[in-house]
């Protein structure tokens, strides 16, 4: 991580961050400055508290496995978990993993909640409808998380346990529609699938470049001149440089075109060149 790159309000929220850690250290649990964290905000501070020793104590919550926008909680020593309790919960825990479990679950839902945003059924509302009509009431971005459209007139909204209030008894349209929010109990095991359209292509080497032509289906030229307006981010950093080279796992994001994950740019087909495979957040 470059911290060259990183202006002073991030760096400002860095410090806050590593003091929420410290203070868990005196075994409380403690619970990030803003509620929710953008992708990039998280990729920072994650890259960051392994450089300081924190990691260890970070439990994200997002209120569902792939949530984008997720916060962070700093635990103390007593409800440090094996990191298997939460990467796969088919694996059988023991008594204590589970009463660890229990305590980690109880402060996540004093912090946050969620919201059930229903139409009337007069028109088809999108996820620019409920933000739209969220942030028109003079709610700060960050104490919303993940906005989630389980229907075409229904979504289910992740906010901090604070505002939710304001937001059932304020919120009574979206665009052109009127709506209904209510709250409801968090459900742990809340599932929503994340769409993807999958991309593969090959490409002569893991340069940028060529990485950015085939996502964006761009020519080379287009590619490099979008690069060097400064309109590409690999792993939520700008890079104007066309043979930065890329590697699996990265996330490349392409003003205007999207954000892609790259899941493999290492194998080789018959003619020599790298398969390319990636998805692209729809």
């Amino acid at each position: 991580m470059n911290s060259k790159m990183l202006d002073e309000e991030t760096e400002y929220l860095f410090s806050n961050i590593e003091e929420a850690a410290e203070r868990a250290e005196n075994g409380i649990c403690v619970s990030s400055p803003l509620p929710f964290l953008t992708p990039a905000e998280q990729y920072f501070i994650t890259e960051r508290l392994k450089y300081s020793g924190y990691i260890s104590r970070a439990y994200f919550y997002g209120g569902y496995e792939s949530a984008e926008r997720r916060s962070i909680l700093f635990l103390p020593d007593y409800l440090l978990p094996q990191e298997r309790l939460f990467e796969n919960p088919k694996i059988p825990v023991t008594d204590e993993e589970a009463e660890k479990s229990e305590l980690i679950c109880a402060q996540v839902r004093e912090l946050y909640g969620r919201i059930k945003i229903s139409g009337s059924g007069y028109r088809v509302l999108s996820h620019r409808d409920y933000m739209g009509a969220i942030l028109n009431l003079g709610i700060e971005r960050a104490v919303i998380g993940d906005i989630v459209v389980t229907g075409d007139f229904e979504a289910v909204v992740f906010a901090a346990k604070k505002i939710i209030p304001f937001i059932t008894e304020s919120l009574k349209k979206a665009a052109s529609d009127t709506v209904r929010a209510v709250e409801f109990p968090l459900d742990l095991n809340f599932v929503y699938e994340r769409k993807f359209a999958e991309i593969t292509d090959t490409i002569a080497s893991p340069r940028l470049d060529g990485t950015v032509a085939a996502l964006a289906s761009l020519s080379r030229d287009k590619s490099l001149d979008l690069i060097l307006r400064g309109d590409a981010e690999v792993n939520y950093t700008q890079i104007e440089k066309p043979d930065f080279k890329i590697n699996d796992g990265d996330i490349v994001t392409i003003r205007g075109c999207g954000k892609f994950i790259i899941d493999s740019v290492s194998e080789k087909s018959k003619k020599g060149r790298l398969r390319l495979k990636a998805r692209k957040y729809i």
